[in-house]
């Protein structure tokens, strides 16, 4: 999904609801117009090479000539792109031209709702005129569509494009657009890095104090990027920083191949370099708790007959701010029946600190559930 994606939806550019039964009419009678015959219960012809079929949201509605075919399109595109509103402008128009091996070829086309279409800039269309066409993922594998950078995309002589890219990274992701200087580095690793953004431990949520995630990372010191992109700006990712800066030694033609490894200077983590926390939810509830018979007699407390307990407050439930280390117990429960109290200890071979406690009463009489 690229930067410039958009789902097409049941509303047309002005808010109305669209009629579907009127745009494959009209659909339907521009493709009788130009050359396409309709495909009716007593008529068989023959397929592909001479003909090829025309398929509307997956109906074939009729066959049109393999001489002919281009100029269907060129000619339907150019109704999409025009302001006449003959045709939905988020029309698919997928032409798969003839080829060994290849996919079945036809001409199809889609005008159904919750599609990924994108904008791209057709070359056929004067530039005066308003030239953005919007496609799908289907057409763009058999589209000729260049960057508009100037390069040749690697080609001895030039193709004949009939699309042009609006921006040179329109193409890409949002992610994707966020790493500078792509042109610079292979292009598996600007994937890899897309993949890497992704799971980076930024800040990614700003209400942490009013969210229960069973485990959500965070950056302890994030920074804004000393380099940026335009499409950083425009999505503002400072709102979510996701990294730190870094100056990185590359030690070339030394014989000493770290491969994916990394030296890290002990001062700068020793001063908080790259240092996070990660916040996970402890979910407490008594009403899962032994059996249904006892099920109202539990409830969260401190006994005072069992040894004391100093990370836990007299309530049974830790105290903010309080640090547990692994194997301490960090809630108490009582059974009113039984006079047993139960300790739940911490897990994990790392200590941890108490962020906030958060109760469920509901309209229960006694407390039942903690996080």
């Amino acid at each position: 999904m690229t930067r410039t994606c958009r789902v097409t939806s049941f509303y047309d550019s002005e808010g109305n609801i669209k009629d579907y039964f009127k745009i494959k009419l009209s659909i339907l009678n521009i493709l009788v117009e130009i050359g396409m015959t309709q495909s009716l219960p007593k008529i068989f012809l023959p397929g592909p090479p001479e003909v090829l079929t025309v398929l509307l949201d997956g109906c074939i509605v009729g066959f049109i000539p393999s001489t002919e075919v281009e100029k269907v399109v060129a000619h339907i595109r150019e109704l999409k792109v025009s302001s006449a509103a003959v045709i939905p402008n988020d029309m698919e128009v997928g032409y798969v031209p003839l080829s060994m091996g290849g996919a079945y070829p036809g001409l199809y086309l889609f005008t159904s709702p919750s599609r990924f279409v994108r904008p791209v800039r057709n070359l056929s269309i004067p530039s005066t005129n308003e030239n953005v066409e919007l496609i799908g993922p289907f057409e763009q594998v058999f589209m000729e569509i260049r960057c508009p950078d100037g390069g040749d995309g690697g080609r001895k002589s030039p193709f004949p494009a009939t699309h042009e890219e609006i921006h040179p990274t329109g193409m890409l992701s949002v992610v994707g657009n966020l790493t500078p200087w792509s042109d610079h580095n292979q292009s598996p690793r600007n994937m890899y890095q897309c993949q890497m953004a992704k799971q980076t431990m930024g800040f990614s949520s700003q209400t942490i104090q009013h969210r229960a995630d069973q485990k959500l990372y965070h950056l302890q010191t994030p920074q804004t990027p000393i380099v940026r992109t335009r499409a950083y700006s425009e999505y503002s990712i400072d709102e979510y920083p996701s990294g730190t800066n870094a100056i990185v030694a590359v030690l070339a033609y030394t014989g000493y191949d770290m491969e994916d490894a990394m030296i890290l200077n002990k001062s700068s983590v020793e001063r908080g370099m790259f240092h996070g926390q990660i916040y996970q939810t402890e979910t407490i509830d008594l009403t899962e708790k032994g059996g249904k018979s006892d099920q109202s007699a539990r409830v969260f407390r401190k006994s005072k007959l069992d040894k004391p307990c100093p990370s836990i407050d007299s309530d049974g439930l830790p105290h903010v701010g309080q640090m547990i280390w692994p194997d301490e117990p960090y809630c108490s429960t009582y059974n009113e029946v039984t006079n047993k109290t139960y300790l739940f200890k911490k897990k994990g071979s790392e200590p941890v600190y108490v962020d906030y406690v958060a109760v469920d009463t509901k309209t229960k009489k006694n407390l039942n559930k903690v996080s």
